[in-house]
């Protein structure tokens, strides 16, 4: 029952956050990283590497273009977690949001390489801006991981 609640809560807040941003393809704040990271430090590197290679297809199939970019850095962020399993303390909100803060940063930065295009401006100046929003909801995502792993 708690794989089945997380499954539902991960795909809601993805889906939420994809139909705000859809004109843009690619928006201010990307939930994704965070969760692929928090679920990586709970589940461990090969679940995270699977789970962020079903979230970069879900995310590839709302932007119509870019999938392999999209399942490269997702799958990164997840296995990046499970990784650093064993380094961070996961109920240390801090250790979290400084980690995402890296992790984010890389996987955006790897996505700007991959595609430059027309907006690609816009996603340099927002670099920084998303890894800080991702680092924020880390702890968010990272509570409610733990009390569901809790109970």
């Amino acid at each position: 029952m708690k794989k089945f609640l997380l499954f539902l809560f991960v795909l809601f807040i993805l889906l939420a956050q994809q139909s705000i941003y859809l004109p843009f393809h690619y928006g201010l704040i990307d939930f994704a990283v965070p969760i692929l990271f928090v679920l990586g430090l709970w589940c461990g590197p090969i679940k995270g590497l699977v789970y962020g290679f079903l979230i970069g297809l879900l995310q590839a199939s709302f932007s119509g273009y870019m999938i392999g970019t999209f399942l490269f850095t997702r799958s990164l962020a997840g296995w990046g977690g499970g990784i650093l399993r064993g380094l961070i303390v996961k109920d240390n909100p801090l250790a979290v949001a400084f980690s995402v803060f890296w992790v984010s940063l890389l996987t955006d930065a790897i996505f700007l390489l991959s595609s430059p295009h027309s907006i690609s401006k816009f996603l340099t100046y927002s670099l920084i801006i998303k890894a800080l929003s991702s680092s924020l909801f880390a702890g968010f995502f990272a509570s409610i991981l733990s009390r569901l792993y809790q109970d």
